[in-house]
């Protein structure tokens, strides 16, 4: 039986943070990704089973709270844990 990592979405406009974030997540055992748009993050979302999205609120364009929104709005992406 072939058992998965867990995926995890960083989604972070600033490419520090998304490497802070990156370094916290060495323990877990999960496969982590990065995104540095809300645009990213939503194709992303569409291309995988994340476990967990960890969502900057203050990014260009579209904000976290929208992208969490349009998250929330799609059958797929509606009950995958979202942080702020």
């Amino acid at each position: 039986m072939i058992i998965n990592k867990p995926e995890i979405l960083i989604v972070d406009d600033q490419k520090a943070n998304l490497l802070a974030l990156d370094a916290l997540l060495t323990e877990v055992d999960a496969n982590v990704f990065h995104a540095s748009s809300g645009n990213e993050a939503l194709f992303e979302s569409l291309n995988h089973d994340f476990a967990l999205v960890l969502l900057d609120v203050q990014m260009p364009v579209m904000d976290g709270f929208e992208v969490a929104e349009i998250m929330r709005s799609n059958y797929k992406t509606r009950h995958v844990p979202i942080i702020l």
